[in-house]
């Protein structure tokens, strides 16, 4: 049961939360990803457990599945080649992982630091891109190239810190920036930089 005006996160019993977030992601591998594409868009949702007040902090698992959206970065690949790009399509990617939350700080009521972990399945949606260049690639001699569309799926894992506000005590709002990394060919990572609000029961 709760205990106190903290309840919001002291609790002597199991409870369950579900929480909502959005915000950016950086792309960072493969480097073309890096090189050429905007930083993407993500959203994503939560549900799961806030295990009992422990003797050195908090901690809860959840499960996440969050979907992310790279557009590529015009500007970017008309100044490196220059001509034309015939299409530009977007590459998304869905994760739905199993998260660990935790803290080693003194319960806040105002300000609540935390890291996390996860692993998962990652599946990744390339777009085709097409460009007609003004100069040569860098891998190929011709000045028509494209990156072919395809799919991708495998394991993935994530790592990251952030913190909780209570607004009251089943309310809260939180901020964290993870890495988020998938283990396909190539290798994918990106940076997600979250904002949501966390509600508990």
């Amino acid at each position: 049961m709760m205990t106190s005006a903290n309840s919001q996160i002291v609790s002597e019993e199991i409870t369950r939360e579900v929480s909502l977030h959005g915000g950016i992601s950086i792309p960072y591998l493969p480097v073309d990803s890096k090189n050429y594409s905007s930083n993407g868009w993500n959203a994503g949702i939560t549900c799961g457990e806030v295990l009992p007040q422990g003797k050195v902090g908090t901690s809860a698992v959840f499960f996440s599945a969050e979907y992310t959206r790279f557009a590529v970065d015009r500007p970017k690949v008309l100044a490196a080649f220059g001509g034309v790009i015939a299409s530009a399509n977007p590459t998304t990617t869905l994760n739905l992982m199993v998260n660990y939350r935790g803290t080693f700080s003194s319960v806040s009521k105002v300000f609540q630091p935390y890291f996390l972990f996860g692993v998962g399945f990652m599946h990744i949606s390339q777009g085709e891109i097409s460009m007609n260049a003004a100069q040569t690639f860098p891998t190929t001699s011709a000045t028509n190239y494209t990156i072919a569309s395809g799919i991708n799926n495998g394991f993935s894992w994530t790592a990251g810190i952030g913190f909780a506000v209570p607004v009251n005590e089943t309310l809260s709002l939180f901020f964290q920036g993870r890495s988020l990394l998938g283990v396909v060919n190539p290798t994918r990572q990106s940076f997600p930089i979250n904002a949501g609000i966390r509600y508990r029961y």
